[in-house]
Parts: structure tokens; C-alpha cells; sequence
């Protein structure tokens, strides 16, 4: 089978797909290779030093006739898509495949559409009754109140970024204002949550069920962009110490999730634990996959090593 790896893209979280295609790669050094595409530039590349020191273009209807042009000479059969963020995983990508008839790894067009969009997701949850903590979200074309509609602390973030992008924790009434204005800068729709003290846990979960949950300590208290892309800012326990009646539990919502949600392949749902009160915060339906990544470290405690994780996602 033809493969084709789409990677790069236009997010800010460019260079995090790049590292999480290149630890894929390198992991399947002795299988039939990938033809390696960056949607940011629709360019075929083998060298990723270079190709990550290069700019994305503006998108345009030539871009996308250049990308889908490499899919048809190189008679792909199969698209795996590592991208992070944005329009490759937001639903647009795996659209375009749909619309091709290309098979993809992953979830489907509308999934992948629910799971990056966090207002979706919170409304599914709260229907579904898996606990999450208390919401709303503004608009930038609407009203923006004065102070923030929950007790501090609070947190404020963009309603369609991953990777914590433009993420906030607010502490102090004053920090409103900025937090806001920083969040519209990435989107112009916004999610402001009531802050949930306790336990960062992340559980993967795929077709076979709820992996392993992994416990995250970050240095400075807050899993932002820096606490998890910077080597040392956090601390990770796998698998995490939870109540054994509280993890099924956990894990019976998250099913539950996948199952409602129609996702597809691997995904991680992020959760906060306090005491014996767990909320989930959002899901990801497409995950880091360098080999230190969350979901990969998940899977080694359940017994599955990195290579063999890559191979059920690309060659099952």
C-alpha cells in the first residue's frame, strides 16, 4: 500500500507535527517508507532540518490543487495524517480527503470538526452527563462582561486552538481584560471555564477500549504550551495512582465519549481530578506521537511499545 504522511500545516503548532512525523519515521525505518507532505507549502520534502526551517504559505486554491496533484501521481492509497491544530485537525483535511475517496488514519470530517471545536465538545458532554466543569464562551463580535462570570480562579482560552495555545489562568479580577484580549488574538471565539483545582490526567483511548490514565505535574502549576514542549517543565506519572472504582469510572465516560462523538483511532481525553471529582476538559483527535508524547507513554504501561503503537495506527 501507497503511504502518504501529512504533516507540517499552517497552525502555530507547525513545529510539533513536524517532531511527532520525524519520531514516526525514524520509528519505521525498516517499512515501505512515507511520501512525506507538508500541507503548509504542498511540498514533497525527505529532509525535515529544512523543511522545518521554512514558512508556511498563504492557503489558496492552488496550494490545495498541489497537494491533492502529489496524492494522484504518487497513486496514494492510504493518508496518515500527523498534524496538529488548525485546518488538519479541525475537519477541513480529512473533508478533502472524503471528498477524494482517500482513505485516512483518524477520525472522520464531522469528529474531528466536534473535537477541536471546545464549545461543541462541552455542550455533547453536559448532555451525555460526563462531568466538566462550569462554561461559557464570548464571542469577539459580541459582548465581552467586565469581570469574569465564574469565582476566580478562572481559565480562558481559544474555543478551536490545541497545544494550550492562548490559554490563560486568571488569579486576579485585573488579569481579565489581558486574558481576553490575548485569547481573540487566536480566535474569535473564546471558552472561559471555571478553574479546577487537584490532578492534570490524560487517558488515551482507541477502538480497543481506555489505555493506561498518565498523571502530569507541571513545574510552575499550569500545563500550558511551555510546561509541555519545554524539556524539564514537567513531571510525568504512568500509570497514575487512581481509587481503582474511580478509573472505571473515568474510563466508562470516556468510552462513552468515543462512542458519541464518533471518533476514530487513537485520541486522548484531558481531565482534572480533585479528590474523588473528575471533569473532562476537552478531547484530542489527534495527539502528539513523538516517542515521549503522552499517548505513546500510555501505551508502553499497557504493554504496547512505540513502534507497535505506529504500526496499529498506520498499517491496522
Amino acid at each position: 500500500m501507497k503511504l502518504a504522511m501529512l504533516c507540517g500545516g499552517h497552525s502555530s503548532e507547525r513545529p510539533i507535527s513536524f517532531k511527532s512525523a520525524r519520531s514516526i519515521v525514524e520509528s519505521l525505518e525498516n517499512t515501505p517508507p512515507f511520501l512525506l507532505i507538508d500541507t503548509g507549502r504542498s511540498e514533497v520534502f525527505t529532509d525535515f532540518d529544512s523543511q522545518m526551517r521554512k514558512n508556511p504559505l498563504p492557503p489558496s486554491p492552488a496550494l490545495v490543487k498541489k497537494l491533492l496533484s502529489h496524492l494522484e501521481i504518487h497513486g496514494i492509497e492510504k493518508v496518515c495524517i500527523m498534524l496538529h491544530g488548525g485546518t488538519g485537525e479541525d475537519g477541513h483535511i480529512q473533508a478533502l480527503l472524503d471528498l477524494c475517496r482517500i482513505p485516512y488514519t483518524g477520525s472522520g470530517m464531522g469528529a474531528s470538526h466536534v473535537g477541536m471545536d471546545k464549545v461543541l465538545s462541552k455542550i455533547i458532554m453536559e448532555y451525555y452527563h460526563v462531568p466538566t466543569p462550569p462554561w461559557t464562551y464570548l464571542s469577539k463580535k459580541g459582548h465581552t462582561p467586565p469581570a469574569p462570570p465564574f469565582p476566580l480562579p478562572v481559565i480562558v482560552k481559544p474555543a478551536s486552538e490545541g497545544s494550550t495555545v492562548g490559554l490563560t489562568k486568571i488569579e486576579k479580577e485585573c488579569g481579565w481584560e489581558r486574558a481576553v484580549e490575548e485569547a481573540f488574538q487566536a480566535d474569535d471565539h473564546i471558552l472561559v471555564e471555571r478553574y479546577i483545582p487537584g490532578r492534570e490526567l490524560t487517558i488515551p483511548v482507541d477502538e480497543t477500549g481506555a489505555w493506561p490514565p498518565v498523571e502530569i505535574q507541571p513545574q510552575k502549576g499550569l500545563y500550558d504550551f511551555e510546561s509541555k514542549y519545554s524539556e524539564g517543565m514537567s513531571r510525568y506519572i504512568c500509570p497514575a495512582n487512581i481509587i481503582p472504582s474511580l478509573l472505571e469510572k473515568m474510563n466508562r465516560d470516556a468510552l462513552l465519549l468515543y462512542e458519541k462523538m464518533r471518533l476514530q483511532g487513537v485520541v486522548r481525553f484531558d481531565i482534572r481530578l480533585d479528590r474523588e471529582d473528575y471533569f473532562f476538559l476537552e478531547v484530542n483527535t489527534l495527539p502528539g506521537m513523538t516517542s515521549l508524547s503522552l499517548v505513546p507513554m500510555s501505551f508502553q504501561a499497557g504493554g504496547i511499545s512505540y513502534r507497535e503503537l505506529i504500526q496499529r495506527i498506520f498499517y491496522g
